[in-house]
């Protein structure tokens, strides 16, 4: 074996051997106790993830929701992002997120220059 030297005077050979297999059955053991534990924090990572996930799409539903009931109230002028982001109370990067994902869902679109506004032709998909 090479890297372990073993000092066998004044022992059998049959004793070292004994030795080394039950090293080798307690460290097989260790390892199988890590494998274990590595399996279990990838499930608690991949839950924290899922949940994580679902704790953002729920966050963004209820800013959605308020930058809609803002537009609402703006018809027909609309809101800025500065004016979504005070009154939404979302950050900036946030509005722009959603602003982007609600436009692509054609929910909102530009009103003049700088502005959102609803779009009037929007129909919410069923779930």
């Amino acid at each position: 074996m090479a890297g372990i030297n073993f000092d066998v005077s004044g022992t059998t050979a049959n004793a070292v051997m004994q030795t080394l297999i039950t090293r080798k059955t307690q460290l097989l053991e260790e390892l199988e106790e890590i494998e274990r534990g590595i399996a279990q924090l990838g499930q608690i990572a991949a839950e924290e993830k899922d949940g994580a996930a679902l704790f953002k799409r729920s966050n963004y539903g209820v800013a959605e929701t308020r930058i809609r009931e803002l537009l609402m109230k703006r018809i027909p002028v609309g809101a800025t992002v500065a004016e979504i982001v005070q009154e939404c109370d979302i950050s900036r990067a946030t509005a722009y997120r959603l602003i982007k994902e609600m436009v692509l869902d054609r929910q909102i679109q530009t009103g003049r220059p700088g502005y959102w506004v609803l779009n009037p032709t929007y129909q919410p998909r069923s779930k």
